[in-house]
């Protein structure tokens, strides 16, 4: 089991729960009701998605990684270099095919919009402040992809509820940031994190229900309970 849980640290699956409360949130705000292969589809296509930007972000950044997070699986040397590469290439080759099967050639443009911001965000997060946008526009593509995938498009709900998201995940990553500049042996990000599907869970009882509420909570427990046992930060 030890080599799984290598993978699984090094995808950081702890923040998964978000992405899975993200893409069901946009599949159902979609309109066209349950579209139970699509839901699917695109649920193991964020997570390859997620799982490969996690992995390059600690290829790329294994030198720093080796001063200030030695824990981790690569600088800590239970994980290659050579191995972490072809996990990111797999899982990024892999999850713009899920996409393409989910929602034709429209969805796998979008899926390679969305890889676009997750290598601009792991190039340039090291020297720029900027980096919070393309991180942001991450989550907002999961919307994005999702309503292109389930309906042809977006429709109105659903860039409201990514507009919002992008701003949520901007004001996380930059708490982020803060404390790593300051040094701060304590982060907020974890439990800003389990906001996330939060906020999915308040649209969905907006927009379909009260009771779909418990959905977000859901979400937002399973996260934090995740990041007891795999750090996600």
């Amino acid at each position: 089991m030890e080599p799984l849980r290598i993978y699984l640290e090094l995808c950081r699956v702890s923040n998964l729960p978000t992405v899975w409360i993200n893409t069901l949130a946009a599949c159902l705000l979609a309109g066209e009701g349950w579209q139970l292969k699509k839901i699917v589809l695109l649920l193991l296509g964020f997570s390859l998605m997620y799982g490969g930007g996690m992995a390059l972000n600690d290829w790329l950044d294994a030198d720093t990684d080796r001063l200030h997070r030695p824990d981790r699986p690569l600088p800590s040397g239970r994980i290659g270099e050579r191995e972490v590469r072809i996990c990111w290439l797999s899982l990024f080759t892999a999850s713009l095919g899920v996409f393409y099967a989910a929602g034709g050639l429209n969805a796998f443009c979008g899926g390679g919009i969305l890889l676009l911001f997750v290598i601009t965000y792991n190039l340039s997060h090291g020297f720029s402040s900027l980096a919070v946008v393309p991180m942001a526009g991450c989550r907002f593509m999961i919307y994005i992809v999702s309503g292109i995938a389930c309906a042809g498009r977006p429709n109105l709900l659903l860039l409201v509820l990514a507009a919002v998201q992008f701003g949520y995940i901007l004001y996380i990553t930059m708490v982020g940031r803060r404390e790593k500049h300051a040094g701060e042996a304590h982060s907020r990000v974890p439990v800003l994190l389990a906001g996330v599907p939060l906020l999915d869970g308040v649209a969905l009882a907006l927009a379909m229900g009260i009771g779909w509420i418990f959905a977000g909570l859901a979400g937002g427990i399973a996260t934090l309970a995740a990041q007891t046992k795999i750090k996600g930060d």
